[in-house]
């Protein structure tokens, strides 16, 4: 599978603060110039930003879910899982970047089916689905001065850089992946 056909998903919150657009559209930029093709959903917030620098984005619609008789929320689920499952199949170097804006909530955790939590939240559901398929994950902390992110189990969270971009960020390393190093 070539470059142009790998992809990187993008999540984030609806209610993303508007001062990290340019950040997560850095980032699709950087995506775009990489070779890669952006995939994220059909909201406003993350998604928005990204569809914004990148027309050719896949952009993955909670509507398909809908039209065929599923409740908004069941769609917005089916529509976050086809996108991580998609990304996952793309090949070698796809990803997902998140930006979430809150803490994640209790009972999400790396798994490899969809995981909604004690309080729903797509972003981290998501972030936890894509890494359950061993795809990496790496998170630009948008809800305010001290990241949170989550204390998941057999794993651990570094800093890490993204090409191009010079906001920090946080990347999910499973503990499988730490014996490798060792």
């Amino acid at each position: 599978m070539g470059a142009s056909s790998v992809l990187v998903g993008f999540t984030g919150s609806r209610g993303l603060p508007p001062r990290f657009a340019p950040l997560v559209a850095q980032v699709a930029a950087a995506v775009v110039a990489s070779g890669r093709r952006p995939a994220t959903g059909c909201a406003r917030g993350s998604d928005l930003a990204v569809c914004q620098v990148a027309p050719g984005a896949l952009v993955f619609k909670a509507s398909t879910y809908t039209a065929a008789g599923l409740p908004v929320v069941a769609a917005l689920v089916k529509r976050s899982t086809a996108m991580v499952r998609a990304v996952a199949a793309s090949g070698a170097g796809a990803l997902v970047f998140g930006f979430p804006v809150g803490p994640c909530p209790q009972g999400i955790a790396p798994s490899g089916s969809w995981r909604s939590g004690g309080t729903p939240s797509g972003t981290w559901s998501s972030l936890a689905l894509a890494a359950g398929l061993g795809l990496p994950i790496v998170v630009f902390w948008c809800g305010g001065n001290a990241p949170r992110l989550p204390r998941w189990p057999a794993g651990v969270w570094r800093v890490a850089s993204v090409a191009g971009v010079a906001t920090k960020a946080w990347r999910w390393h499973p503990a499988a992946v730490q014996a490798k190093l060792f």
